[in-house]
């Protein structure tokens, strides 16, 4: 006996879907309708594997909110000719209830429903090149941020101690000079000497 298999061409899809590392919670509607809402692996594939399944050739547009997962979720599903949003969490609009009782699901739903209503609007999604110059950048910002931190904590020894400074050492210029005077500075007592080195 032959199976027929049913055609969705003209469904329209609204999916809202609450990302994290290990799974997600994904609700779908249509436009009259809430279909269902479910968890499934943190997995783009596993999304599409349900839909075609469930709803082979509908129209799917789908959002989520923008987060340290970062933007290789909205290019696989774009990928699969889904359009898809990434969404400033604080545009996204909010009830007290949801405030109240937030849930992976109540967040994925609410997410669907903004999107049916079309209530919501894709923050700029860099191109993966862009998007690497951006890690390089906030990297190197970082790691003077750490450095500047480690060599405040070395000189709040010599603070708290009573140890002073030479004079010309006592700015924000680390030379080799300097770095030589710290390498024999008197300290009070091993433990500190240990935190200096």
């Amino acid at each position: 006996m032959e199976t027929t298999q049913s055609d969705f061409s003209s469904l329209q899809l609204y999916i809202g879907i609450d990302v994290h590392k290990k799974q997600w919670s994904v609700s779908i509607y249509t436009d009259s309708a809430h279909h269902r809402t479910f968890s499934q692996p943190a997995t783009p594939q596993a999304l599409k594997s349900y839909l075609d399944h469930h709803f082979p050739g509908a129209k799917i547009v789908c959002a989520y909110e923008a987060c340290k997962l970062g933007y290789w979720i909205h290019r696989a599903l774009t990928g699969y000719g889904y359009k898809c949003l990434v969404v400033n969490p604080a545009d996204i609009p909010t009830s007290n209830q949801e405030k109240a009782n937030k849930t992976d699901p109540i967040d994925s739903r609410k997410i669907g429903k903004s999107l049916r209503a079309g209530l919501l609007t894709s923050i700029h999604v860099p191109d993966e090149a862009t998007e690497g110059d951006r890690h390089l950048f906030r990297y190197r910002r970082k790691l003077l941020g750490d450095l500047t931190r480690v060599k405040n904590r070395i000189k709040d020894k010599f603070l708290f101690t009573g140890t002073s400074l030479p004079e010309e050492f006592d700015n924000s210029n680390w030379s080799k000079a300097f770095l030589r005077w710290l390498k024999q500075a008197g300290l009070p007592d091993t433990h500190t000497r240990v935190c200096v080195d």
